[in-house]
Protein backbone atom coordinates (compact mmCIF):
# COMPACT_ATOMS: atom_id res chain seq x y z
CA UNK A 1 0.00 0.00 0.00
CA UNK A 2 2.78 2.68 1.11
CA UNK A 3 4.98 1.63 -1.97
CA UNK A 4 1.70 2.13 -4.19
CA UNK A 5 0.99 5.76 -2.63
CA UNK A 6 5.02 6.27 -2.73
CA UNK A 7 4.70 5.49 -7.12
CA UNK A 8 1.39 7.59 -6.99
CA UNK A 9 2.77 10.85 -5.69
CA UNK A 10 6.27 10.53 -8.18
CA UNK A 11 3.96 10.07 -11.09
CA UNK A 12 1.71 13.19 -9.70
CA UNK A 13 5.17 15.27 -9.17
CA UNK A 14 6.39 14.71 -12.50
CA UNK A 15 3.14 15.75 -14.03
CA UNK A 16 3.18 18.97 -11.63
CA UNK A 17 6.86 19.79 -12.46
CA UNK A 18 5.99 19.35 -16.13
CA UNK A 19 3.04 21.60 -15.94
CA UNK A 20 5.42 24.22 -14.04
CA UNK A 21 7.88 23.87 -16.82
CA UNK A 22 5.83 24.51 -18.97
CA UNK A 23 3.98 27.04 -17.91
CA UNK A 24 7.27 28.87 -17.58
CA UNK A 25 7.86 28.35 -21.15
CA UNK A 26 4.51 30.25 -21.94
CA UNK A 27 5.25 33.33 -19.77
CA UNK A 28 8.49 33.55 -20.78
CA UNK A 29 7.38 33.10 -24.45
CA UNK A 30 4.72 36.27 -23.91
CA UNK A 31 7.46 38.20 -21.81
CA UNK A 32 9.64 37.64 -24.76
CA UNK A 33 7.11 38.90 -27.09
CA UNK A 34 5.94 41.64 -25.33
CA UNK A 35 10.26 42.80 -25.05
CA UNK A 36 10.14 41.86 -28.91
CA UNK A 37 6.89 43.97 -29.52
CA UNK A 38 7.97 47.25 -27.68
CA UNK A 39 11.49 47.01 -29.18
CA UNK A 40 9.56 46.99 -32.89
CA UNK A 41 6.59 49.17 -32.05
CA UNK A 42 6.29 52.18 -30.64
CA UNK A 43 2.37 51.85 -30.51
CA UNK A 44 -0.33 50.27 -32.40
CA UNK A 45 0.44 51.44 -35.97
CA UNK A 46 3.56 53.17 -35.29
CA UNK A 47 7.00 51.18 -35.81
CA UNK A 48 10.60 51.51 -33.93
CA UNK A 49 13.20 52.30 -36.87
CA UNK A 50 16.44 52.80 -35.01
CA UNK A 51 15.83 55.65 -32.86
CA UNK A 52 12.40 57.16 -34.04
CA UNK A 53 8.97 55.98 -34.34
CA UNK A 54 7.80 55.77 -37.83
CA UNK A 55 3.64 55.52 -38.85
CA UNK A 56 0.13 57.14 -38.28
CA UNK A 57 -0.89 58.73 -35.06
CA UNK A 58 -4.31 60.08 -33.99
CA UNK A 59 -2.61 62.06 -31.63
CA UNK A 60 -3.96 60.23 -29.01
CA UNK A 61 -0.65 57.96 -28.33
CA UNK A 62 1.50 60.45 -27.20
CA UNK A 63 4.59 62.16 -27.73
CA UNK A 64 5.46 59.74 -30.54
CA UNK A 65 7.39 61.93 -33.23
CA UNK A 66 9.60 63.99 -30.20
CA UNK A 67 9.15 66.47 -27.93
CA UNK A 68 9.30 69.24 -30.18
CA UNK A 69 5.83 68.14 -31.93
CA UNK A 70 4.67 67.00 -28.48
CA UNK A 71 1.82 69.77 -27.93
CA UNK A 72 0.79 70.57 -31.48
CA UNK A 73 0.32 66.21 -30.94
CA UNK A 74 -1.74 66.30 -27.74
CA UNK A 75 -4.60 69.43 -29.03
CA UNK A 76 -4.58 67.17 -32.11
CA UNK A 77 -5.13 64.16 -30.13
CA UNK A 78 -8.04 65.84 -27.83
CA UNK A 79 -9.47 67.30 -30.52
CA UNK A 80 -10.28 64.08 -32.66
CA UNK A 81 -11.07 62.53 -29.02
CA UNK A 82 -13.77 65.50 -28.96
CA UNK A 83 -15.47 64.58 -31.96
CA UNK A 84 -15.56 60.72 -31.09
CA UNK A 85 -16.99 61.11 -27.83
CA UNK A 86 -19.63 63.97 -28.99
CA UNK A 87 -20.55 61.73 -32.24
CA UNK A 88 -19.71 64.80 -34.23
CA UNK A 89 -20.22 63.23 -38.34
CA UNK A 90 -16.53 64.09 -39.62
CA UNK A 91 -13.84 63.35 -42.53
CA UNK A 92 -10.74 62.73 -42.00
CA UNK A 93 -7.28 64.83 -43.35
CA UNK A 94 -3.58 62.86 -42.88
CA UNK A 95 -0.17 65.28 -42.82
CA UNK A 96 2.93 63.11 -44.12
CA UNK A 97 5.92 64.92 -42.48
CA UNK A 98 9.22 63.43 -43.10
CA UNK A 99 11.17 63.70 -39.82
CA UNK A 100 14.44 63.13 -39.68
CA UNK A 101 15.88 60.63 -36.55
CA UNK A 102 17.04 62.87 -33.45
CA UNK A 103 21.03 64.19 -33.89
CA UNK A 104 20.03 64.31 -37.47
CA UNK A 105 18.35 67.67 -39.04
CA UNK A 106 17.23 68.49 -35.42
CA UNK A 107 16.48 72.35 -36.54
CA UNK A 108 14.90 70.74 -39.38
CA UNK A 109 12.72 68.70 -37.11
CA UNK A 110 11.72 71.91 -35.30
CA UNK A 111 10.82 73.23 -38.33
CA UNK A 112 8.79 70.45 -39.20
CA UNK A 113 6.74 70.31 -35.79
CA UNK A 114 5.83 74.03 -36.84
CA UNK A 115 3.59 72.28 -39.58
CA UNK A 116 2.17 70.40 -36.98
CA UNK A 117 1.25 73.53 -34.98
CA UNK A 118 -0.38 75.25 -37.81
CA UNK A 119 -2.32 72.26 -38.36
CA UNK A 120 -3.97 72.01 -35.20
CA UNK A 121 -4.50 75.36 -35.07
CA UNK A 122 -6.16 75.27 -38.18
CA UNK A 123 -8.34 71.76 -37.12
CA UNK A 124 -9.86 73.97 -33.86
CA UNK A 125 -10.98 77.10 -36.31
CA UNK A 126 -12.79 74.58 -38.29
CA UNK A 127 -14.12 72.67 -35.54
CA UNK A 128 -15.12 75.09 -32.58
CA UNK A 129 -15.94 78.61 -34.92
CA UNK A 130 -17.90 79.16 -37.68
CA UNK A 131 -15.36 80.92 -39.72
CA UNK A 132 -15.12 78.16 -42.54
CA UNK A 133 -18.79 76.29 -41.66
CA UNK A 134 -19.46 73.92 -39.23
CA UNK A 135 -19.99 70.58 -41.07
CA UNK A 136 -18.98 68.42 -41.56
CA UNK A 137 -16.11 68.23 -38.58
CA UNK A 138 -12.30 67.36 -39.50
CA UNK A 139 -10.60 65.02 -38.05
CA UNK A 140 -6.62 64.82 -38.21
CA UNK A 141 -4.13 62.04 -38.18
CA UNK A 142 -0.39 62.85 -38.66
CA UNK A 143 1.95 60.05 -40.53
CA UNK A 144 5.72 60.66 -40.18
CA UNK A 145 7.89 58.84 -42.46
CA UNK A 146 11.47 59.17 -41.40
CA UNK A 147 13.80 61.75 -43.15
CA UNK A 148 12.96 62.91 -46.57
CA UNK A 149 16.57 60.50 -48.36
CA UNK A 150 15.30 57.16 -46.78
CA UNK A 151 11.40 57.73 -45.83
CA UNK A 152 9.64 54.71 -44.80
CA UNK A 153 7.11 53.95 -47.21
CA UNK A 154 4.77 51.60 -44.75
CA UNK A 155 2.78 54.67 -43.93
CA UNK A 156 1.86 55.67 -47.27
CA UNK A 157 0.48 52.25 -48.08
CA UNK A 158 -1.48 52.50 -45.03
CA UNK A 159 -2.55 55.82 -45.73
CA UNK A 160 -3.79 54.39 -49.71
CA UNK A 161 -5.48 51.68 -47.90
CA UNK A 162 -7.62 54.36 -45.54
CA UNK A 163 -8.51 56.59 -48.70
CA UNK A 164 -9.32 53.89 -51.50
CA UNK A 165 -10.41 50.13 -50.06
CA UNK A 166 -10.86 51.17 -46.14
CA UNK A 167 -12.60 54.75 -47.02
CA UNK A 168 -15.88 52.94 -45.16
CA UNK A 169 -13.78 52.66 -41.83
CA UNK A 170 -11.34 55.77 -41.74
CA UNK A 171 -13.20 58.59 -44.06
CA UNK A 172 -9.79 59.46 -45.37
CA UNK A 173 -10.21 62.49 -47.92
CA UNK A 174 -7.01 63.73 -48.44
CA UNK A 175 -3.34 64.05 -47.74
CA UNK A 176 -1.61 67.34 -46.88
CA UNK A 177 2.23 67.11 -47.62
CA UNK A 178 5.43 68.66 -46.67
CA UNK A 179 8.93 67.93 -46.71
CA UNK A 180 11.97 68.44 -48.58
CA UNK A 181 12.39 68.01 -52.60
CA UNK A 182 14.36 64.53 -52.65
CA UNK A 183 13.55 62.10 -55.14
CA UNK A 184 13.03 59.18 -52.75
CA UNK A 185 10.52 61.32 -50.73
CA UNK A 186 8.78 62.54 -54.13
CA UNK A 187 8.37 59.09 -55.37
CA UNK A 188 6.41 58.19 -51.97
CA UNK A 189 3.73 61.03 -53.24
CA UNK A 190 3.77 60.10 -56.47
CA UNK A 191 2.51 56.39 -55.05
CA UNK A 192 -0.36 58.32 -53.12
CA UNK A 193 -1.37 60.54 -56.60
CA UNK A 194 -1.40 57.35 -58.59
CA UNK A 195 -3.59 55.84 -56.21
CA UNK A 196 -5.64 58.43 -56.63
CA UNK A 197 -5.50 59.70 -53.13
CA UNK A 198 -6.06 63.90 -53.14
CA UNK A 199 -3.15 65.16 -52.33
CA UNK A 200 -2.39 68.97 -51.11
CA UNK A 201 0.77 70.06 -50.84
CA UNK A 202 2.11 72.66 -48.48
CA UNK A 203 5.89 72.96 -48.55
CA UNK A 204 7.32 70.82 -50.77
CA UNK A 205 8.07 72.70 -54.02
CA UNK A 206 10.07 70.96 -56.66
CA UNK A 207 8.97 71.28 -60.01
CA UNK A 208 9.09 67.79 -61.24
CA UNK A 209 7.07 66.84 -58.23
CA UNK A 210 4.76 64.57 -60.45
CA UNK A 211 5.09 63.05 -63.57
CA UNK A 212 2.90 65.63 -65.80
CA UNK A 213 0.26 66.78 -63.63
CA UNK A 214 -3.19 67.49 -65.14
CA UNK A 215 -6.87 68.07 -65.12
CA UNK A 216 -7.14 64.90 -63.86
CA UNK A 217 -4.70 64.18 -61.26
CA UNK A 218 -5.61 64.43 -57.42
CA UNK A 219 -3.18 67.07 -56.53
CA UNK A 220 -3.06 70.71 -55.40
CA UNK A 221 0.04 72.81 -54.09
CA UNK A 222 -0.55 75.88 -51.81
CA UNK A 223 2.96 76.81 -52.18
CA UNK A 224 4.38 78.81 -54.85
CA UNK A 225 6.28 76.07 -57.07
CA UNK A 226 10.43 76.75 -56.96
CA UNK A 227 10.65 77.60 -60.50
CA UNK A 228 7.64 79.76 -59.96
CA UNK A 229 10.07 81.84 -56.79
CA UNK A 230 13.08 81.49 -59.15
CA UNK A 231 10.55 83.51 -61.56
CA UNK A 232 9.31 85.93 -59.10
CA UNK A 233 12.99 86.91 -57.90
CA UNK A 234 14.11 87.36 -61.39
CA UNK A 235 10.41 89.64 -62.11
CA UNK A 236 11.94 91.90 -58.65
CA UNK A 237 15.75 92.02 -59.74
CA UNK A 238 15.10 93.04 -63.12
CA UNK A 239 13.89 96.57 -61.58
CA UNK A 240 17.45 96.62 -59.86
CA UNK A 241 20.36 95.17 -61.94
CA UNK A 242 21.22 94.13 -65.55
CA UNK A 243 23.77 91.27 -64.98
CA UNK A 244 23.29 88.11 -62.89
CA UNK A 245 25.19 85.07 -62.19
CA UNK A 246 24.23 81.67 -61.37
CA UNK A 247 26.05 79.68 -58.44
CA UNK A 248 24.91 76.22 -59.51
CA UNK A 249 24.56 73.28 -57.32
CA UNK A 250 25.09 70.45 -60.20
CA UNK A 251 24.05 67.66 -57.45
CA UNK A 252 21.43 65.48 -59.79
CA UNK A 253 19.54 64.34 -57.27
CA UNK A 254 18.63 67.61 -56.08
CA UNK A 255 15.46 69.05 -57.83
CA UNK A 256 14.91 72.40 -55.94
CA UNK A 257 18.67 73.86 -57.15
CA UNK A 258 18.24 72.32 -60.28
CA UNK A 259 14.70 73.94 -60.94
CA UNK A 260 15.66 76.84 -59.28
CA UNK A 261 18.10 77.64 -61.51
CA UNK A 262 17.04 76.59 -64.74
CA UNK A 263 14.03 78.80 -63.81
CA UNK A 264 15.97 81.71 -63.37
CA UNK A 265 18.05 81.36 -66.50
CA UNK A 266 14.41 81.07 -68.53
CA UNK A 267 13.12 84.10 -66.82
CA UNK A 268 15.75 86.70 -65.89
CA UNK A 269 17.63 87.63 -69.41
CA UNK A 270 15.93 89.80 -72.14
CA UNK A 271 18.14 91.34 -74.68
CA UNK A 272 16.10 94.00 -75.28
CA UNK A 273 15.78 95.24 -71.71
CA UNK A 274 19.46 94.41 -71.14
CA UNK A 275 19.41 91.78 -68.71
CA UNK A 276 22.20 89.13 -69.55
CA UNK A 277 23.60 86.03 -67.81
CA UNK A 278 27.06 86.43 -66.53
CA UNK A 279 29.12 83.64 -68.63
CA UNK A 280 30.45 81.36 -67.93
CA UNK A 281 28.70 80.44 -64.46
CA UNK A 282 30.06 79.13 -61.43
CA UNK A 283 29.25 75.36 -60.17
CA UNK A 284 29.47 73.58 -57.37
CA UNK A 285 28.58 69.58 -56.47
CA UNK A 286 26.72 69.80 -52.90
CA UNK A 287 26.69 65.61 -52.42
CA UNK A 288 30.06 65.81 -52.71
CA UNK A 289 33.00 66.55 -50.50
CA UNK A 290 34.66 69.86 -50.80
CA UNK A 291 31.85 72.16 -51.64
CA UNK A 292 33.07 74.38 -49.08
CA UNK A 293 36.06 74.77 -50.00
CA UNK A 294 34.86 75.47 -53.63
CA UNK A 295 33.17 78.71 -52.11
CA UNK A 296 36.56 80.52 -52.08
CA UNK A 297 37.51 80.04 -55.93
CA UNK A 298 33.82 81.21 -56.54
CA UNK A 299 34.51 84.48 -54.90
CA UNK A 300 37.62 84.90 -55.47
CA UNK A 301 36.33 85.19 -59.44
CA UNK A 302 33.48 87.75 -58.64
CA UNK A 303 36.10 90.31 -58.68
CA UNK A 304 36.54 89.61 -62.11
CA UNK A 305 33.17 88.84 -63.27
CA UNK A 306 31.43 91.96 -61.18
CA UNK A 307 27.85 90.96 -61.56
CA UNK A 308 25.16 92.97 -60.16
CA UNK A 309 23.90 90.13 -58.36
CA UNK A 310 24.12 86.61 -57.67
CA UNK A 311 21.71 83.73 -57.95
CA UNK A 312 22.36 81.30 -55.92
CA UNK A 313 20.73 78.05 -56.83
CA UNK A 314 21.80 75.49 -54.03
CA UNK A 315 21.27 75.21 -50.52
CA UNK A 316 22.18 76.84 -46.90
CA UNK A 317 24.96 75.28 -45.65
CA UNK A 318 26.94 75.88 -48.78
CA UNK A 319 24.96 79.64 -49.17
CA UNK A 320 26.77 79.97 -45.56
CA UNK A 321 30.13 78.64 -46.85
CA UNK A 322 29.87 81.10 -49.91
CA UNK A 323 28.92 84.47 -47.42
CA UNK A 324 31.88 83.45 -45.32
CA UNK A 325 34.30 83.64 -47.89
CA UNK A 326 33.43 86.88 -48.47
CA UNK A 327 35.55 89.21 -46.42
CA UNK A 328 38.65 87.47 -48.37
CA UNK A 329 37.70 88.48 -51.97
CA UNK A 330 40.22 90.97 -53.48
CA UNK A 331 37.58 93.17 -54.39
CA UNK A 332 36.08 94.46 -51.34
CA UNK A 333 35.15 97.89 -52.56
CA UNK A 334 32.74 95.73 -54.74
CA UNK A 335 29.28 95.25 -53.66
CA UNK A 336 28.08 91.58 -53.72
CA UNK A 337 23.97 91.28 -54.08
CA UNK A 338 22.80 87.37 -53.25
CA UNK A 339 19.52 85.88 -53.89
CA UNK A 340 18.31 82.96 -53.39
CA UNK A 341 15.23 80.62 -52.83
CA UNK A 342 13.05 80.02 -49.65
CA UNK A 343 15.64 77.47 -48.20
CA UNK A 344 17.56 81.08 -47.27
CA UNK A 345 15.59 80.77 -44.29
CA UNK A 346 17.59 78.18 -42.82
CA UNK A 347 20.87 80.77 -43.66
CA UNK A 348 19.18 83.31 -42.39
CA UNK A 349 18.24 81.83 -39.15
CA UNK A 350 22.34 80.77 -38.75
CA UNK A 351 23.42 84.32 -39.11
CA UNK A 352 22.21 85.02 -35.32
CA UNK A 353 25.15 83.70 -33.14
CA UNK A 354 26.99 83.39 -35.93
CA UNK A 355 30.51 85.94 -36.28
CA UNK A 356 31.23 84.41 -38.80
CA UNK A 357 28.60 84.98 -41.01
CA UNK A 358 27.16 88.47 -39.90
CA UNK A 359 30.92 89.69 -40.79
CA UNK A 360 30.57 87.96 -44.09
CA UNK A 361 27.33 90.12 -44.71
CA UNK A 362 29.11 93.55 -43.13
CA UNK A 363 31.91 92.89 -46.07
CA UNK A 364 29.58 95.20 -48.37
CA UNK A 365 27.47 92.15 -49.07
CA UNK A 366 23.80 91.08 -48.82
CA UNK A 367 21.95 88.48 -49.15
CA UNK A 368 17.95 88.08 -49.99
CA UNK A 369 16.19 85.33 -50.42
CA UNK A 370 12.22 84.57 -51.36
CA UNK A 371 9.74 83.12 -48.83
CA UNK A 372 6.49 81.07 -49.23
CA UNK A 373 4.74 83.41 -46.61
CA UNK A 374 6.06 85.85 -43.58
CA UNK A 375 3.96 87.79 -41.08
CA UNK A 376 5.79 91.09 -41.93
CA UNK A 377 4.33 91.13 -45.11
CA UNK A 378 0.39 91.46 -44.14
CA UNK A 379 1.15 94.75 -42.41
CA UNK A 380 3.16 96.11 -44.95
CA UNK A 381 1.35 94.94 -48.19
CA UNK A 382 -2.68 94.66 -46.70
CA UNK A 383 -4.31 94.59 -50.04
CA UNK A 384 -2.86 91.03 -51.00
CA UNK A 385 -4.19 89.26 -48.07
CA UNK A 386 -8.06 88.85 -47.67
CA UNK A 387 -9.63 90.02 -44.46
CA UNK A 388 -9.54 88.04 -41.22
CA UNK A 389 -6.77 85.40 -43.33
CA UNK A 390 -4.27 85.51 -40.67
CA UNK A 391 -7.03 86.18 -37.76
CA UNK A 392 -5.91 82.82 -35.85
CA UNK A 393 -2.44 82.91 -36.78
CA UNK A 394 -2.15 86.35 -35.10
CA UNK A 395 -5.29 87.22 -32.39
CA UNK A 396 -5.46 86.10 -28.99
CA UNK A 397 -8.75 83.98 -29.07
CA UNK A 398 -8.86 80.41 -27.45
CA UNK A 399 -8.47 78.56 -30.80
CA UNK A 400 -5.74 81.20 -31.95
CA UNK A 401 -1.92 80.21 -32.34
CA UNK A 402 -0.66 82.56 -29.82
CA UNK A 403 -3.06 80.96 -26.52
CA UNK A 404 -2.38 77.54 -28.05
CA UNK A 405 1.31 77.88 -28.60
CA UNK A 406 2.65 80.70 -26.79
CA UNK A 407 5.49 82.41 -28.41
CA UNK A 408 5.33 79.73 -31.10
CA UNK A 409 7.31 81.17 -34.53
CA UNK A 410 6.03 82.07 -37.36
CA UNK A 411 8.87 83.83 -39.28
CA UNK A 412 9.66 80.64 -41.07
CA UNK A 413 6.64 79.75 -43.38
CA UNK A 414 6.19 76.25 -42.08
CA UNK A 415 3.19 76.72 -39.71
CA UNK A 416 1.38 79.10 -42.15
CA UNK A 417 1.79 76.70 -45.16
CA UNK A 418 0.36 73.75 -43.13
CA UNK A 419 -2.41 76.16 -41.91
CA UNK A 420 -3.22 77.13 -45.49
CA UNK A 421 -3.17 73.50 -46.62
CA UNK A 422 -5.83 72.92 -44.00
CA UNK A 423 -7.56 76.23 -45.56
CA UNK A 424 -7.55 74.13 -48.39
CA UNK A 425 -8.47 71.11 -47.59
CA UNK A 426 -11.71 72.73 -45.26
CA UNK A 427 -12.50 74.55 -48.28
CA UNK A 428 -12.93 71.73 -50.52
CA UNK A 429 -14.71 69.65 -47.83
CA UNK A 430 -17.18 72.27 -47.04
CA UNK A 431 -17.69 73.53 -50.60
CA UNK A 432 -20.88 75.78 -51.31
CA UNK A 433 -21.05 73.76 -54.62
CA UNK A 434 -23.34 70.51 -53.05
CA UNK A 435 -22.02 67.20 -50.84
CA UNK A 436 -18.26 66.22 -51.02
CA UNK A 437 -18.14 63.33 -49.44
CA UNK A 438 -15.74 61.02 -51.46
CA UNK A 439 -11.73 61.36 -52.25
CA UNK A 440 -13.43 61.45 -55.92
CA UNK A 441 -15.58 64.72 -55.34
CA UNK A 442 -13.03 66.81 -53.31
CA UNK A 443 -10.54 66.16 -56.60
CA UNK A 444 -13.39 67.90 -58.96
CA UNK A 445 -13.46 70.64 -55.74
CA UNK A 446 -9.85 71.46 -56.23
CA UNK A 447 -10.45 72.31 -59.69
CA UNK A 448 -12.56 74.90 -59.00
CA UNK A 449 -10.22 76.86 -56.62
CA UNK A 450 -9.36 80.00 -59.09
CA UNK A 451 -11.10 83.50 -59.84
CA UNK A 452 -13.70 83.72 -57.62
CA UNK A 453 -13.16 80.35 -56.18
CA UNK A 454 -9.69 80.98 -54.85
CA UNK A 455 -8.55 80.09 -51.04
CA UNK A 456 -8.34 82.78 -48.47
CA UNK A 457 -4.89 81.74 -47.43
CA UNK A 458 -2.58 83.08 -44.98
CA UNK A 459 0.29 82.99 -47.19
CA UNK A 460 -1.82 85.13 -49.92
CA UNK A 461 -4.64 84.16 -52.09
CA UNK A 462 -4.62 80.61 -53.47
CA UNK A 463 -5.70 79.76 -56.82
CA UNK A 464 -4.95 77.03 -58.79
CA UNK A 465 -4.47 75.69 -62.67
CA UNK A 466 -6.42 72.44 -63.65
CA UNK A 467 -3.05 70.49 -62.86
CA UNK A 468 -3.32 71.88 -59.37
CA UNK A 469 -0.10 74.40 -59.83
CA UNK A 470 -0.48 78.19 -57.87
CA UNK A 471 -1.04 81.22 -60.12
CA UNK A 472 0.89 84.22 -59.72
CA UNK A 473 1.11 83.60 -55.62
CA UNK A 474 2.75 85.94 -53.63
CA UNK A 475 6.14 85.54 -52.97
CA UNK A 476 7.93 87.32 -50.00
CA UNK A 477 11.17 88.92 -50.69
CA UNK A 478 13.28 89.00 -47.61
CA UNK A 479 16.80 90.42 -46.46
CA UNK A 480 19.02 88.90 -44.22
CA UNK A 481 20.52 91.30 -41.79
CA UNK A 482 23.55 90.80 -39.55
CA UNK A 483 22.54 90.59 -36.15
CA UNK A 484 19.10 91.49 -36.04
CA UNK A 485 17.57 88.52 -38.08
CA UNK A 486 15.48 89.26 -41.53
CA UNK A 487 13.31 92.00 -42.82
CA UNK A 488 10.63 91.85 -45.21
CA UNK A 489 11.16 93.63 -48.77
CA UNK A 490 8.39 93.48 -50.76
CA UNK A 491 5.58 91.33 -52.55
CA UNK A 492 6.42 89.15 -55.51
CA UNK A 493 5.11 86.92 -57.89
CA UNK A 494 6.12 85.39 -61.11
CA UNK A 495 4.07 88.37 -62.93
CA UNK A 496 5.56 90.77 -60.78
CA UNK A 497 2.21 91.29 -59.15
CA UNK A 498 0.58 88.57 -56.91
CA UNK A 499 -2.82 87.47 -57.75
CA UNK A 500 -5.95 88.08 -55.74
CA UNK A 501 -9.88 87.71 -56.82
CA UNK A 502 -10.87 89.26 -59.80
CA UNK A 503 -7.99 90.85 -61.22
CA UNK A 504 -6.66 89.70 -64.58
CA UNK A 505 -4.29 86.92 -62.90
CA UNK A 506 -6.13 85.05 -60.74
Amino acid sequence: MIAALRLWWQDRSRMIQRTICGLGVVVLGVLGYLVWDWHVHCAPGVDQVGAQCVGITDGTQGPLFGAPTADALRLIGEENTRLTATGTPSLTVAYLVPIPPPGVEDEYGERLAGDLRGVAVAQRQANRTNTLGDRPAIRVLVANVGDSAEPAEKPVRKLIEMATSGFAEHRLMAVGVTGKSLDPYLRLIGQLVLADVPVIVSHVTADRLLQAPSANTPYIRVAPSTAAQAEAAAAYLRQSTRRALVVQNSDPDDQYARTLGDAFRARYPDPGSGHTLVVPEESYNGSRPGAANAMKGIVRNLCQQRPDVVFFAGRSPELAAFVAALPSRPCPGHPVRVMTGDDGVRFGSGVTGSPELAAGLRANATVEYTALAHPRAWPAAPAAFAPGATAYLTGHCPECLDTLFPGARLDDSYTIMAYDMMMAAVAGIRSPNGVVDSPGALTQEFKRMHGAGSVAGASGWISLTSAGETIDKAVAIMRVLPMEGMEFVQLSAPSGVPCTPNSNNC
